[in-house]
């Protein structure tokens, strides 16, 4: 009971020092897949080759970390494309073959059937393992600026890697396919 109102007590402080309002940013899709492998070379490259057709830039975090000897994760690859939409892939150490997998796109969601169901192929088809506990989330304007921060840190893990000579592709602007400016 305690314990309870010590949770309890620590949720309303958290909404009061975030002026009333709780941020949060439910993913257009979210899945998990299991497969039979846990994350390999292999199974890195595919992932990157079929973000990468899609249109995304792609950063692999997982890998990055190996070179500094750093083993957090099995894997963990974020993409990005012009249109600000965020992709994940990532598996832990602890579950060998368990990946999450989500897309996230600006706010308010527009859920893009071709790339959802696109990325559910791919996981059971391109990497051979089978989809579970499949969610897809809505997201009004309230959401919009917590996305857009999540552009920024990704614009800066890109630029980062790059300047670390750890991205192995080339820097390029987020820009909207129409050539409009980015809105900031």
């Amino acid at each position: 009971m305690n314990r309870m109102l010590i949770i309890l007590l620590c949720v309303i402080l958290l909404t009061a020092c975030a002026g009333g309002k709780v941020e949060s940013q439910a993913a257009d899709l979210a899945f998990w897949a299991k497969c039979e492998s846990r994350a390999n070379p292999e199974m890195e490259h595919n992932i990157e080759t079929f973000l990468v057709a899609k249109g995304f830039r792609v950063i692999n975090l997982g890998a990055i970390q190996r070179t500094k000897g750093i083993h957090i994760f099995d894997l963990y690859i974020e993409a990005m494309d012009s249109s600000r939409r965020v992709i994940n892939f990532v598996s832990f150490p602890t579950n060998p073959g368990d990946y999450a997998i989500s897309l996230s796109s600006e706010p308010p969601t527009r859920h893009d059937e071709v790339l959802e169901g696109a990325m559910l192929h791919f996981a059971t088809e391109g990497m051979g393992c089978i989809a579970h506990q499949i969610t897809r989330g809505d997201n009004g304007m309230e959401a919009k600026e917590m996305h857009h921060r999540g552009v920024l840190r990704m614009e800066s893990l890109f630029k980062e890697a790059e300047e670390l000579g750890v991205f192995n592709k080339p820097l390029q602007p987020i820009a909207p396919k129409d050539g409009a400016p980015v809105e900031r």
